[in-house]
C-alpha cells in the first residue's frame, strides 16, 4: 500500500494506492490501483453536495462548475472509461442521467431561466466514468467552452437543496 496526499482547489485530499502485480511471478510488471476522488465521495471520505443517490449511482454538484447547477452523475462501480461499460451499464447510466437531468431542469427552470440541460461526457479529468449535466440558460445558443456562472455555489445550493 502506498499513501500520499495532494492539494487541489485549496483542499487537501489523502489518497491510497495499492501496488498490484499484473502477472504472478513476473518481474517489475506492476500498476497502481487507486480509488478515484469520486469513490472517496461515494464512500463519504470527501464531502459533496449530493443531489441524487441510489444503490448504483450518485449525482452531486461539480466543485468547478461551468454553469450554475452543473452536476456529475457517477456510477458507484469504479470504471475508468465509458466504453469499458457493458451495454446494459451504459444504457442504465444514460437512463439515470436523463432522469436526474429532468429533475435538475425542473428545479432550476423558473429560478434561473434555464432552457434545457446539456449532457457531456469527456472523461479526461477523473479516471472514473461520469456524465456532466450542465444547465443552459435561455439566452445561450449552445454550450461554449468556459465558465458562465451567475450565482455563487452557495446560492445554487440554496436553490437546489431547499
Amino acid at each position: 500500500m502506498v499513501e500520499w496526499s495532494i492539494t487541489t482547489d485549496c483542499k487537501s485530499v489523502a489518497l491510497r494506492a495499492t501496488l498490484v502485480q499484473i502477472q504472478p511471478g513476473a518481474q517489475n510488471i506492476y500498476f497502481y490501483s487507486m480509488s478515484s476522488i469520486f469513490t472517496k465521495i461515494i464512500n463519504r471520505e470527501i464531502e459533496a453536495d449530493i443531489f441524487y443517490e441510489d444503490e448504483k449511482y450518485i449525482a452531486f454538484l461539480d466543485i468547478n462548475p461551468v454553469r450554475d447547477g452543473h452536476l456529475l452523475v457517477v456510477p458507484k462501480k469504479e470504471i475508468d472509461y465509458i466504453f469499458d461499460l457493458n451495454d446494459e451499464e451504459y444504457l442504465e447510466l444514460m437512463s439515470i442521467s436523463k432522469k436526474i437531468g429532468i429533475m435538475l431542469e425542473n428545479k432550476l427552470k423558473e429560478k434561473l431561466n434555464i432552457l434545457r440541460v446539456a449532457i457531456v461526457i469527456e472523461g479526461l479529468q477523473v479516471p472514473h466514468v461520469h456524465v456532466h449535466l450542465i444547465p443552459l440558460y435561455k439566452e445561450e445558443k449552445g454550450l461554449a467552452i468556459g465558465k458562465y456562472n451567475k450565482l455563487s455555489l452557495d446560492e445554487v445550493r440554496n436553490i437546489i437543496f431547499n
